[in-house]
């Protein structure tokens, strides 16, 4: 059979069996493993589905608190709005169309207002198209030295309101031209003032360096205000939408607080007296008791240390005595020993009344020295052969041996048979029997 991996062929020969259950069990394991991974991975989705999802839906308590906070807010800008633009004569309405138009919807309509309001209170513009030529003038120039146009408004507004010379150079405007032409103003026409001729000469200069840097309004910063303007709008919409409710509920609790507020001040008023003058006492006790509970703990901690020494030292003295005590009595105790061993015999013959010599013990002998003439007796029989056989092989390896020698006191023919009778006294003799 042959087996494809990717574009190599392998082939393979002889028995397959082996291999065959071997792909069989690498199967079920991998099944087996891919079950437990889905398992695993099922349990992982679902776990992060969940922190998902409560994440979304503290996004969303989030951002509905923000909405109604931003709209909230809101209102005021709105209301000063209005009452500015009607100082100059203008239309709330046309005036956030101008402003819209000016920056051709980089800046949220709520920025734009607290950037009207600015312009138009610190008298920086006197009418709704003044305001818009300076909301113009912010975000493009703001835009091209690489500032948002939101914060760039607010920035254009607190530079004209300070005169401030260095902060020209952020917006790409030249400070040496405006000192120029403030000086040529202020020469040429009489009764103008300074904060005049610098307005005017800013004016003029921004608008030869916003023909320098071009249209802002057409690249992806701007694309991206204008997306971030569009959601924030939604967002105070929303928010505003909410208002009319959270009217309705902070109302009742405004009338709740009015209500309950003295008499909650006053609780606290009076808790804040109690602990005032119970909380120095109750912090004395606890100090006192932890002083008493850390001197207790100083002078017993020094006794058990002493009694645990005094017990070690007890035990040591009293396993050092044991020791002493058996080492010097050590000979008395064998000696006792060896008495009670020596007395074993005696106390035996006390106990049993037997005088001296032992009737019992000799009892004993006797029948021992029975048994054994008894068995001499049943085995003479095979004594007998096996001496004659030793002996006659003795006297045929001495048959040249002298016939008259002596051994042992007895004079014999060696090469004849020789009396077993005399070979026995002879071994008696020799024996120390006889």
């Amino acid at each position: 059979m042959s087996i494809r991996l990717g574009d190599a062929v392998v082939l393979i020969r002889g028995d397959n069996s082996r291999l065959r259950g071997d792909l069989n069990s690498a199967e079920r394991e991998t099944s087996s493993v891919m079950q437990r991974l889905g398992g695993s991975i099922q349990t992982a989705v679902g776990n992060m589905l969940a922190s998902f999802g409560m994440r979304a839906l503290d996004a969303v308590a989030y951002g509905v608190r923000d909405m109604i906070t931003g709209a909230a807010g809101l209102e005021n800008t709105i209301a000063t709005f209005d009452r500015l633009v009607d100082s100059v004569g203008g239309d709330a309405v046309d005036a956030m169309n101008q402003l819209r138009d000016a920056t051709q919807g980089m800046v949220s309509d709520g920025d734009l207002m607290q950037a009207g309001n600015r312009f138009l209170a610190m008298g920086l513009a006197d009418s709704t198209e003044e305001a818009a030529s300076l909301a113009e003038m912010a975000t493009q120039l703001g835009m091209a030295m690489g500032e948002d146009a939101t914060g760039s408004m607010e920035n254009f507004a607190l530079m004209l309101a300070n005169q401030s010379i260095q902060r020209l150079d952020s917006f790409g405007i030249s400070s040496s031209a405006v000192r120029e032409r403030i000086d040529e103003l202020m020469e040429s026409t009489e009764g103008l003032t300074r904060e005049q001729a610098f307005m005017q000469a800013v004016m003029e200069q921004g608008q030869i360096t916003m023909g320098r840097v071009g249209e802002q309004g057409n690249s992806t910063a701007a694309n991206l205000a204008r997306f971030q303007a569009t959601t924030q709008n939604l967002k105070d919409q929303i928010g505003a939408a909410f208002l009319p409710a959270l009217n309705a509920i902070l109302t009742p609790l405004a009338e709740l607080a009015t209500q309950y507020g003295p008499s909650i001040i006053a609780w606290a008023q009076s808790a804040g007296e109690w602990l005032g003058e119970n909380l120095p006492t109750a912090i004395e006790n606890i100090k006192y008791a932890l002083e008493n509970i850390s001197a207790f703990i100083r002078t017993v901690v020094p006794i058990i240390r002493a009694r645990i020494r005094s017990f070690r030292d007890a035990g040591v003295a009293l396993i050092e005595g044991l020791r002493d005590g058996i080492r010097e009595r050590w000979e008395a105790i064998l000696t006792w020993f060896r008495e009670q061993v020596e007395r074993l015999p005696r106390a035996i013959r006390e106990a049993l009344g037997i005088a001296s010599p032992s009737k019992v013990t000799m009892g004993i002998g006797a029948q021992m020295a029975a048994g054994l003439a008894q068995g001499f007796t049943s085995g003479i029989d095979n004594l007998q052969p096996a001496l004659n056989a030793t002996v006659g092989g003795m006297a045929g390896g001495m048959s040249s041996v002298d016939n008259s020698r002596s051994v042992g006191g007895i004079t014999n023919n060696i090469g004849s048979r020789i009396d077993v009778d005399q070979f026995g006294m002879l071994f008696e003799e020799y024996a120390g029997v006889a």
